[in-house]
């Protein structure tokens, strides 16, 4: 059986979807590999492959029907977020508590908690 085209970011080596309370990991292979999750989604809406991303960056494709979703019945709860920002004494507290924050509201913004 032939395996549809991955499309996987740079630093997400496997796709991690929980089946029946376990992890399952599914490498990616060699799959077309970009740093830039707008250019995945991009390449998936051409046709190029499945890919592997947050539900609001593709919910706007997905209303108007131009993605589908598939493997809707695993659940995931992989999302990296990044925050950057240079260490200072100065602005120490400040930026511990707006990661705090992030930490607390993205995931209920997101949609990431309570599921399954």
């Amino acid at each position: 059986m032939a395996h549809p085209n991955l499309l996987r970011h740079a630093v997400r080596p496997r796709w991690t979807f929980h089946v029946n309370g376990e992890s399952v990991m599914v490498d990616a292979g060699k799959a077309l590999v970009a740093n830039d999750v707008f250019a995945l989604r991009d390449a998936a809406l051409r046709g190029t492959g499945l890919v592997y991303l947050a539900r609001y960056m593709v919910q706007p494709q997905i209303e108007r029907g131009e993605m589908v979703e598939v493997l809707s019945d695993y659940d995931t709860d992989d999302v990296v977020l990044d925050a950057i920002y240079v260490r200072s004494r100065h602005n120490a507290s400040k930026i511990q508590s707006f990661l705090d924050f992030l930490a607390e509201q993205l995931p209920k913004r997101l949609g990431l908690m309570n599921r399954g």
